[in-house]
This record gives structure tokens, C-alpha cells and sequence, in this order.
């Protein structure tokens, strides 16, 4: 595979990669753990704030087909902000609603939106995730980076 970069730096380039995909694992775990840990807590316990917000969630159902999922990866895979902060709100958005696991096929954009140079992008899918993950709608094998994502930078 030709990289345009020395022996040294490719190395160099391959370990770091090795090291971010190790902190990003360990990273996930712990979210994970502490946010199940207050999930527990008392302080969450049921409210008439959150009886009220249950209920407006069960009136709210997401349809997602085909057309919507090609939609979604070209406006994360296009170049112009806006769109990629579209995308990234209605992740924010799916985040909120979503009763059951994230589909694969709604995990593949979100590395574009991770990736893009927008920081209130970054941000908005970020927080999208974390909603996510607090929910316990992540997937089973958790968010990885791609292996080319390296070049991508």
C-alpha cells in the first residue's frame, strides 16, 4: 500500500492510530460505566418531568427506510457544513426518540460527521452518541474507526 509516507513515519502513523483506537475503546467503557452508574442513581428515579417526557416519546415514532439512510449518508459525506450539520442534528434528534439498538446502517455516516472540520458538528454528533450510549442503544460491538481513517486527516 502505497502511502506517500517513509518507513519511519507510516510506523509512527500505525501506532498512533493503534494507540487512539486503544484510549477510544477504554474511553467508550467508561462512559459507559458511569453513566449506567447514575442511571441507578436515586436522583434519576421517576419524576413528573420524566413520566411527561415518556409519554411524548411513545407518541413520537422515527420511520426510517432505505431513501432516509441514503439521504443521511450523503448530506454526512458532503463537503458543505450546513448539510453535515443536518445530518448531525438528526442524530441529535434520533437520539432522543430511538427505543431500540442503532442499525448499522446508521453508524456509517457518523464517522464523517466525526471526522468533519465543523466543530459544532463534531459537538452535535458527539452529544449524539453519548445520548446513545446513556439509552443503551448502542451496538454491541460499540463505535469503531475505520482503518483508513488515518489518510482521511
Amino acid at each position: 500500500m502505497a502511502s506517500g509516507f517513509c518507513e519511519d513515519c507510516s510506523r509512527l502513523l500505525e501506532e498512533f492510530n493503534f494507540h487512539l483506537r486503544k484510549v477510544c475503546r477504554e474511553f467508550e467503557r467508561k462512559i459507559k460505566t458511569i453513566f449506567r452508574e447514575l442511571c441507578e442513581c436515586t436522583c434519576f428515579s421517576d419524576s413528573p418531568e420524566s413520566s411527561y417526557l415518556r409519554r411524548k416519546r411513545r407518541r413520537t415514532r422515527l420511520s426510517l427506510n432505505e431513501e432516509s439512510l441514503q439521504t443521511l449518508s450523503r448530506l454526512s459525506a458532503s463537503e458543505d457544513i450546513e448539510l453535515q450539520k443536518t445530518a448531525a442534528m438528526f442524530y441529535l434528534q434520533l437520539s432522543h426518540h430511538l427505543k431500540s439498538p442503532l442499525p448499522d446502517a446508521l453508524l456509517e455516516p457518523v464517522m464523517n460527521l466525526l471526522l468533519s472540520s465543523d466543530l459544532d458538528v463534531q459537538k452535535t454528533i458527539s452529544l449524539s452518541l453519548v445520548n446513545l450510549l446513556v439509552k443503551n442503544n448502542e451496538l454491541d460491538a460499540g463505535v469503531q474507526m475505520p482503518s483508513d481513517s488515518l489518510t482521511e486527516w
